[in-house]
This record gives structure tokens, C-alpha cells and sequence, in this order.
């Protein structure tokens, strides 16, 4: 059943869920930092332990003509800018990205982040991703 729901999980159909179970209080934070961008927030370990994670979304998402969609290794920052969370939750990614390419327009779009992004035992992580923690933190 568990490798049915990954499976589920990698077509978007399951909830990620990390949302419930991270960024208490809203605290997850989107940072660009040398050029990547980063989702980061509090997540628990199976031991209850709060860490402090983040997750290189530019692995997780691509800009497709204008629209953020999930995808391996997508690198949307190349083509999109004004990049923040929205939403009532802070889950949504909204930015301005190109439409067809270099020099193309620029138009907004958005992804819900919550079923792009899993909490693994206390580390955001997304599709095969090796989850992180902040600097300075274990």
C-alpha cells in the first residue's frame, strides 16, 4: 500500500499533507539565497524534534510557458521573478514568469505547494530530493 500511495503521491493525487504538519503559524518562508530559491520552515522528526528544513524548490518546479507546474528538476527561477508565498496557509508560490521565452512577457501565475511538497521525518523534501536542514542547524 505505501509504494501505491508514493506512486499516487508523484501524479499529485495525495495530499502531501506538510502544511498540518509543518509551518506552525504560518512560518514557512520563501528565500532566494545565491540564486536558489528555498522553502523553509519547522518541520517534527518521528521524535517529535522541531527542525528546521529547507527545500531547493527550483528541483521541484518549472515554469511551462508561463504556468508553474511540478516537475523533476525544473529550474523555474531561470524564467520567473517577484517569486513569494500567498495564500491563507502560505502554500501557494506566486510569481511573474515568462510566457515563451527570452524576451517573451512576463504573466502571474501560481502552484499550491502543499501537493508538491512532503515532510520526511521532519525535512521538506520533494519527488527523490535529498531533504536538508538550515545552516547552522542539526
Amino acid at each position: 500500500m505505501h509504494l501505491f500511495t508514493n506512486f499516487l503521491f508523484l501524479l499529485g493525487i495525495v495530499n502531501a499533507g506538510w502544511r498540518e504538519e509543518c509551518s506552525f503559524g504560518g512560518n514557512a518562508q520563501f528565500h532566494i539565497i545565491n540564486a536558489v530559491p528555498y522553502l523553509s520552515t519547522l518541520c517534527p522528526s518521528s521524535t517529535g524534534r522541531q527542525i528546521c528544513t529547507m527545500l531547493d524548490l527550483s528541483y521541484c518546479i518549472m515554469n511551462s510557458h508561463g504556468h508553474l507546474v511540478a516537475t523533476i528538476n525544473g529550474h523555474f527561477e531561470r524564467s520567473c521573478e517577484n517569486c513569494r508565498l500567498t495564500g491563507t496557509n502560505a502554500t501557494v508560490l506566486s510569481c511573474s514568469c515568462r510566457m515563451f521565452g527570452k524576451g517573451a512577457p512576463y504573466q502571474d501565475t501560481s502552484i499550491d505547494l502543499e501537493g508538491v511538497v512532503q515532510n520526511r521525518d521532519g525535512r521538506l523534501a520533494c519527488w527523490d530530493s535529498e531533504p536538508h536542514t538550515c545552516p547552522g542547524f542539526v
